[in-house]
């Protein structure tokens, strides 16, 4: 309601003024300048145009209120004021200016009409403004009034009150400062002590000599610190010598507090550090804004970049999707207030080099806490959400955006306060550059957790169906089943070597259930041939070209194909006739799996003549020279390797790694097989730079296929992992 009534207050003064203006009544409008507070004379000003601010001011009188509406003026306002007037004016107007109110003014406008101005003052008046103008901006002394008063401390109480009555030229006299007979300040003393003390009471009887004292050169956010640390309403100057140079009174520190946080706030936005923003163009904002945003753009690339790699994991589970926003969002909020918050800390002291630490650990607390409630509504909406999915997505989104409020916390804490370290404005560490980190950490750690913790059951929709089905068309003609479920982590590449894997665990399983060793598998003719090709295309070896065989042992268990000889088309005829029902796969029709474009290439050569006979009794020799390096593996394994069953850890010694290459590789294959439990062999690829390695002498620990493979000395261990 307060602020409603100011805002009309303005209102009703700015059409005041454009009325008087338009019926050209000078005196009207210098009575309107004289009644009203150069404050609320100033904010009327931007809602003026340049001619009328230029018809008014012209009209000020010089005295005290027109200096104190320039100095609440817009620089840039000001300014332009300044400049487009004479001189002697201006000159004229400084008079009645205190000398930081005269260095501050002549250090908006450009040297030459500054040095014109100064010139036109008093000498005195001119070397007070040349010393303070030759001070740093934003230092102590370019702020300090040099019209200070001051008295020896030897007065005493008396005279000091007199002394008080008859001053007539300095500055807001909150304290009475006391020197000594070389001029060095002393003491000091509140008003009040001195109107209760006795009349014949001296000075240095009564000061206090713990005097808060700071150099022309200290930054002014220093000075501020101060003020606000020990509640007093001015701070003295002193040079090396000890000697009162002049004060920094508490209107300038408000101004220089609200200058400083006006600062802070533009950068941790990204918005430049232009105080007067809303006054400059579009062009110039947008320019000041650009490198700024520069940062978020990268990062937005980045975030692009690393979603692009998870790509696979977005195409098995969509719903994945739409948390990123809200992940991304909440770690964003979670960063800029922490940052913001250590900021504010620094720039009012209450955050040191000596409780950093403790403030820092207090924010990741915060960030765990906020972290925690979040992650569980969020993790309980996605279930709700997506109650189709797997639980394992509420879980993942929970973990995601817990994790993600802790690193942006420690994020938007730990950068500050590095940079203060450092002397380097830690305004500068927020906005874009803590929220663009938290983005890039916050996706990356959203999909590292999504990969471990989504799972679907089920590779295809429809295939619980359709076991159920098979389940029920068999029990019709007296054939027991039971449906196995692969309940393990939904595959994301290689999905049917991952798949057909965990098929043989389920089976394996089973059989030690049933207490059977013969498993017998579908494998039909197509698919030794598939098998044939594509192991050629992946570089195989002669092993891996063969691997189809009617009857092979694996992990003790008998595993028969004694459908090997029999074509697909036969099969498919004989299901369609028998039962009535025949189930073909979706997947097998889709160009993606290297098996179907296979299955396409082999039946384009069967079109061009592929001689089947012959392709098969390639394959049996392949297999009878197979057989003859199996031999030598067997001997490999049987004379340079030591299970010791009390550590469960598989010997390999030096003979092992002297045989054929094919040897070494399949004899490796099979000990990962044997310690790793495994019903699939390892890829040769990745065997080959083991070996590669041992030979060379540069391999020393490795885990692959659910093994440790490990150097100890010159001797070669296999052991389970864990």
């Amino acid at each position: 309601m307060k602020k409603e009534i100011f805002e009309t207050e303005i209102t009703i003064l700015r059409d005041t003024f454009r009325r008087l203006i338009r019926r050209h009544a000078k005196t009207n409008i210098i009575k309107l300048i004289d009644k009203t507070h150069p404050a609320d004379m100033a904010l009327t000003f931007q809602y003026l145009n340049e001619a009328e601010q230029d018809l008014i001011f012209n009209f000020m009188k010089a005295n005290n209120n027109t200096v104190e509406f320039l100095s609440e003026l817009y620089e840039s306002t000001a300014l332009r004021l300044l400049e487009n007037d004479s001189a002697e004016r201006i000159a004229s107007i400084l008079q009645y200016a205190s000398s930081n109110e005269q260095a501050y003014l002549m250090g908006l406008v450009n040297e030459r009409f500054a040095n014109s101005v100064i010139k036109l003052l008093e000498t005195d008046e001119q070397e007070q403004l040349e010393e303070i103008m030759a001070y740093p901006d934003d230092s102590a002394g370019s702020l300090m009034n040099t019209d200070v008063f001051t008295l020896h401390e030897e007065t005493n109480a008396k005279q000091a009150v007199n002394a008080l009555q008859d001053q007539r030229e300095a500055e807001m006299v909150f304290y009475l400062y006391t020197l000594d007979d070389e001029g060095r300040l002393t003491g000091v003393i509140s008003l009040r002590e001195l109107v209760i003390t006795p009349a014949e009471t001296k000075l240095k009887d009564i000061m206090s000599r713990q005097i808060h004292a700071i150099r022309p050169e200290t930054d002014q956010e220093e000075v501020a610190k101060i003020v606000s640390q020990y509640n007093i309403l001015a701070v003295p100057v002193i040079d090396s010598e000890d000697k009162l140079l002049g004060i920094v009174t508490v209107d300038d520190v408000v101004d220089v507090i609200r200058e400083e946080a006006t600062e802070d706030f533009l950068q941790m936005v990204g918005a430049g550090k232009d105080r007067e923003i809303l006054l400059r163009s579009s062009w110039e904002n947008a320019k000041s804004r650009l490198p700024w945003l520069f940062a978020s753009w990268i990062g937005g690339i980045m975030a692009a970049f690393i979603i692009g790699i998870f790509d696979d994991i977005l195409e098995k589970s969509i719903a994945l999707a739409a948390f990123i926003p809200v992940i991304i969002g909440m770690g964003g909020n979670v960063g800029t207030q922490s940052s913001t918050l250590i900021v504010r800390g620094l720039a009012t002291g209450r955050v040191n080099i000596e409780n950093s630490i403790k403030v820092l650990f207090k924010e990741i607390r915060v960030g765990l806490i906020l972290g925690t409630l979040y992650g569980i509504l969020l993790g309980l909406f996605a279930v709700i959400k997506f109650i189709n999915m797997p639980p394992t997505l509420g879980l993942a989104v929970g973990l995601s955006i817990c994790s993600s409020m802790i690193i942006a916390a420690t994020i938007g804490s730990i950068v500050p306060l590095i940079l203060d370290k450092f002397d380097i404005d830690p305004a500068i560490a927020t906005g874009p550059f803590v929220t663009t980190a938290i983005d890039i950490l916050g996706v990356t750690l959203y999909f590292l957790i999504a990969k471990f913790f989504i799972v679907d059951h089920k590779l295809r929709k429809a295939s619980t169906k359709e076991a159920k089905k098979t389940q029920k068309i068999l029990k019709n003609y007296f054939i027991d089943t039971k449906i196995l479920t692969w309940f393990g982590k939904k595959p994301l590449k290689n999905i049917q070597s991952i798949a057909r894997e965990k098929r043989y665990q389920l089976l394996f399983l089973e059989s030690d259930k049933l207490k059977t060793n013969n498993i017998l598998l579908g494998h039909n003719e197509n698919d030794l041939f598939e098998n044939f090709f594509i192991r050629m295309l992946r570089g195989s070896g002669l092993k891996g070209l063969v691997s189809l065989d009617r009857k092979v042992v694996i992990n003790g268990k008998n595993v028969l194909r004694p459908l090997i000889d029999e074509k697909k088309e036969d099969l498919r005829f004989i299901s369609k006739k028998v039962f009535n029902f025949c189930i073909d796969d979706p997947s097998n029709k889709d160009d993606k799996y290297l098996r179907v474009q296979v299955r396409k290439l082999i039946k384009e050569f069967q079109n061009k003549g592929l001689d089947r006979k012959k392709l098969i009794t390639t394959i049996k020799n392949l297999k009878h020279s197979n057989n003859v390096v199996d031999y030598y593996v067997n001997e490999n394994l049987k004379k340079n390797t030591f299970f010791s069953s009390k550590k469960k850890k598989l010997i390999i010694k030096s003979q092992y790694f002297k045989q054929p290459f094919e040897v070494i590789l399949r004899s490796l294959s099979e000990s990962i097989k044997l310690i790793g439990k495994r019903s699939y062999s390892v890829r040769g690829k990745k065997l080959a730079k083991i070996i590669s390695k041992i030979e060379n002498n540069r391999f020393y620990k490795q885990t692959l296929g659910g093994c440790i493979i490990e150097k100890v000395n010159q001797t070669i261990i296999l052991s389970k992992e864990h």
